[in-house]
């Protein structure tokens, strides 16, 4: 791929990314609500699943896979497959069960084509999340009873 297309592709998934983080304002709730959902889920996470299908799958062999770090302040910081990006976890509505993030700032770099296409599947997931569920080690970002996003907490996380 030519790398000016790729480049246009890479502002193409950004600006997706933005603006559907930017929209994260439903009302899905998590159905067992947490006590203390924030230190619940603050902490290293690595993506395992997108939509259903195993992200290590879907990139090359070797590739590193999408991460995010939640802080005990509600900072959302990450990797997406291709660029690192920041945010921030609405309080508020994270004790409602709603998973709701601030619009995030994101590198604009462009790279293997596998990479970016799980990136803009990643931030378009995300950006779709409305509630999140915990079981075990596993955190799912959900919308409505559907898993969007399936982590898995990271060593040490």
């Amino acid at each position: 791929m030519p790398r000016r297309l790729t480049a246009v592709l890479a502002l193409t998934s950004l600006s997706a990314m933005l603006l559907l983080l930017s929209a994260c304002d439903s009302t899905g709730k998590i159905s067992n609500p947490i006590s203390n959902p924030l230190e619940s889920i603050a902490g290293d996470w690595t993506v395992d699943q997108i939509g259903g299908q195993d992200v290590a799958g879907m990139l090359p062999a070797g590739a590193r896979l999408p991460n995010l770090t939640i802080g005990r302040d509600g900072s959302v910081n990450g990797f997406g497959g291709v660029n690192r990006f920041t945010s921030s976890l609405n309080l508020d509505k994270l004790t409602e069960g709603v998973f709701d993030l601030s619009p995030a700032a994101a590198t604009r770099m462009a790279g293997p084509p596998e990479a970016m296409a799980v990136e803009s599947s990643l931030f378009e997931a995300i950006g779709n999340t409305t509630g999140f569920g915990l079981d075990g080690d596993r955190m799912h970002l959900k919308r409505d009873d559907s898993t969007l996003v399936q982590l898995r907490r990271s060593a040490g996380g």
